[in-house]
Parts: structure tokens; C-alpha cells; sequence
């Protein structure tokens, strides 16, 4: 509808909404899974309930550790469904790789191997809030200088979400 003032500050209050689940990723991609063992934890991050990733609470010598012990959400109790899926459709496409990534950063640490440099928070991912990320693919300079922005599309953020996290996975 061409209302760039409402659009503008929509995208604001989507991004700072989505901020706290892209910090969660970014330690999730940075720390691993903690590992649950009769003798220590591994991995420093415990997961917050509003995270699409959830801790099954199974022990690292459980047979069923490596398939089940993380999981995406899925929005059902008790094999009923309580309420909408709790991925967030922009991050649908690349959930799996980010459940994934973190699986086998965990699995790195609870073998004792150090998280090489070039995947720590020297990565750009680590240092570029979800606000910036939007602002790179929403920002377009103008004749006069000034930055004019454009909407994005549910699919589009999609693809620009997946393009930025896959790497990292």
C-alpha cells in the first residue's frame, strides 16, 4: 500500500521481536548443545523455553542421546497439539541446519576439541544484530543521499535469513 512509514517501523518492531531468538542461535551455533554425562556438563548454554530448540534432558550414554536428547519444538504436549508450531516461519528452512550445527559443536567439545578461530564470534554473524541484517537487504540510497527502504516479503526474508545462518552451519 506504499505506507513506507508504517512499514519502516513495522520491520523495527519485528526486528527487535526477533532479536532474542537470533541471540539464541548465535549461541547455539557458538557454544553447542550442553552434554549431560554422570560426571560434567559440557557447553555453557542452557536453553530458554523460548528457544525452537529444546533439551529432552537425556543423558549422553543414552542410546536414543544423538536422535532425540535435542529436538526442534513442536508445539504439542503429550502428543496433543497445544498450540502453533514454535519454529518461526522465517527460520523454517534453515532450522534443521542450525539444530544440526549445534548437535555436532557439542559433540566437539564433549571430545575435548577446541572450537577452531574462524568459527567463534569472529564471524560477521556473531557481530551483526538481526536490525542490520534487515537493514543491509531493506536499505537503498536515494539521488539526495538519504536511504529510502524497501519491503521485504515473508519469502524473502526467509532466503535471507537461510543465506546468512547456512554458512555457519
Amino acid at each position: 500500500m506504499v505506507d513506507m512509514i508504517t512499514s519502516d517501523t513495522l520491520m523495527r518492531v519485528f526486528a527487535k521481536t526477533a532479536q532474542p531468538v537470533w541471540t539464541m542461535i548465535g549461541e547455539w551455533l557458538d557454544h553447542g548443545m550442553p552434554i549431560r554425562d554422570s560426571s560434567a556438563m559440557y557447553g555453557e548454554v542452557a536453553l530458554d523455553d523460548e528457544f525452537f530448540i529444546e533439551d529432552n534432558e537425556l543423558m549422553l550414554l543414552d542410546p536414543d542421546f544423538w536422535a532425540e536428547g535435542y529436538d526442534l519444538r513442536d508445539g504439542t504436549e503429550d502428543g496433543e497439539r497445544t498450540g502453533p508450531k514454535t519454529i518461526p516461519i522465517f527460520l523454517a528452512h534453515v532450522a534443521r541446519d542450525v539444530l544440526g550445527s549445534g548437535k555436532a559443536t557439542g559433540l566437539l567439545r564433549a571430545l575435548g576439541v577446541p572450537p577452531s578461530t574462524d568459527m567463534g564470534r569472529d564471524r560477521p554473524f556473531f557481530n551483526r544484530s538481526f536490525s542490520n541484517l534487515l537493514e543491509l537487504h531493506t536499505a537503498r540510497p536515494t539521488d539526495t543521499g538519504h536511504d529510502t527502504s524497501v519491503s521485504l516479503s515473508a519469502d524473502t526474508l526467509s532466503r535471507v535469513v537461510y543465506d546468512e545462518l547456512l554458512p555457519h552451519c
